[in-house]
């Protein structure tokens, strides 16, 4: 009986460890208080998406190394903001494929998104309105 009792216990304890850590979230994690989502709304794929801010940089690709298609997303946390920062947009060499400098104008759960989109002969960022 004993053992029974000590299988139990444990067989429990099992399912209440596993069901705790696959909870589904319904919002997406941000390490910061500001976030911008980079949505690439072109048919062309880019390589890289950078920032520059108040002499700070940074930026972000897939971990794989592979190409941000259309209607992919990048997300970059921010602790603190300046009132704006110079985007790029860099192909596989590296090169740069357009750059601009975006006012930020967050929403009131302080995130924005930026497009990147196809224009006449060139791509393009715009800012979503919030």
């Amino acid at each position: 009986m004993n053992n029974i009792k000590r299988c139990f216990i444990l067989f429990s304890m099992m399912i209440l460890a596993f069901s705790s850590g696959c909870q589904a979230r319904t919002e997406s994690y941000s390490t910061g208080k500001y976030r911008v989502t980079v949505v690439n709304s072109s048919q062309v794929p880019v390589h890289q998406i950078a920032y520059e801010m108040n002499g700070q940089s940074g930026g972000g690709m897939n971990a794989d190394g592979s190409l941000i298609r259309q209607g992919e997303e990048m997300f970059f946390d921010f602790d603190e903001i300046s009132g704006h920062a110079v985007w790029s947009v860099l192909d596989e060499d590296d090169a740069t494929m357009v750059s601009d400098t975006l006012s930020f104008a967050f929403d009131e759960k302080n995130g924005m998104i930026i497009d990147i989109e196809s224009g006449r002969d060139k791509l393009e960022l715009t800012v979503r309105k919030p």
